[in-house]
């Protein structure tokens, strides 16, 4: 559900430097929260992904009024929180598909460091915020925030208000692209998810894992567990070699 007294979140760590890393590579970790089953005229994608990211990234905006994304070549690791949309300007479900992307600030991280991510929906139902942050920072600079007051930024016209999205979907990747082969990838990745509402619920799914199928791919273990009051959902997933 998306709702104001449902909080999803998450905490992973930062990895070391692939062994093999050069600028034609694309890394983009992250966990996300997306809302394209609500199937809305002209929208393709409407995905809220704050990002861990190294490489040729889409990691900044132009800002408003017209979102345009711009790409970065990153030689270390850095977060920010992002909404990221495709759609037709007509509002119809065909191409020409327009990219917008809202960005907060760049945050340079170490490996080693622990980065937060968390969504939440204002008690009036009709703000978002995305926050990516350096967990146990006291300064600002090691946070990056977007507050999403409409869906699709109001670039959409064929919706208005984020009170007509009542589902999401939740999920990570460790989307990594052009890697060469195993000593192109980060040697692992320690995430843990939970979700929490106000009340018992029975949305809570058990999350399951997909893999590329290459001769060179990691391993993966990941579990799931919901609270005996049914408020609560936590999952491990762990990537490793």
């Amino acid at each position: 559900p998306a709702r104001p007294d449902i909080v999803y979140s998450a905490i992973f760590n930062v990895p070391e430097l692939p062994e093999k890393f050069d600028m034609s590579m694309t890394y983009y970790n992250y966990f996300n929260i997306v809302f394209d089953i609500h199937h809305v005229p002209g929208a393709r994608y409407n995905q809220f992904v704050p990002q861990l990211m190294l490489g040729d990234a889409l990691a900044n905006s132009s800002g408003p009024p017209h979102y345009r994304p711009q790409w970065l070549k990153l030689n270390k690791w850095h977060i920010g929180a992002q909404y990221f949309m495709e759609f037709n300007e007509a509002g119809i479900d065909a191409p020409p598909w327009r990219p917008a992307a809202a960005t907060g600030p760049l945050v340079s991280v170490e490996p080693g460091e622990l980065v937060s991510t968390s969504f939440e929906l204002s008690p009036d139902g009709e703000r978002w915020t995305l926050r990516m942050a350096v967990v146990g920072a006291e300064s600002p600079s090691r946070e990056s925030v977007v507050t999403a007051p409409q869906p699709f930024l109001g670039l959409l016209n064929t919706t208005r208000s984020w009170k007509d999205y009542n589902e999401t979907m939740v999920g990570a990747c460790w989307e990594n692209a052009n890697m060469k082969n195993r000593s192109s990838f980060p040697p692992g990745w320690n995430f843990k998810f939970t979700g929490a509402a106000a009340e018992p619920g029975a949305w809570w799914r058990n999350w399951t894992s997909s893999q590329p199928h290459c001769t060179w791919e990691p391993h993966v273990n990941i579990s799931s567990a919901v609270s005996a009051d049914g408020r609560i959902q936590v999952s491990d997933w762990k990537i490793f070699f």
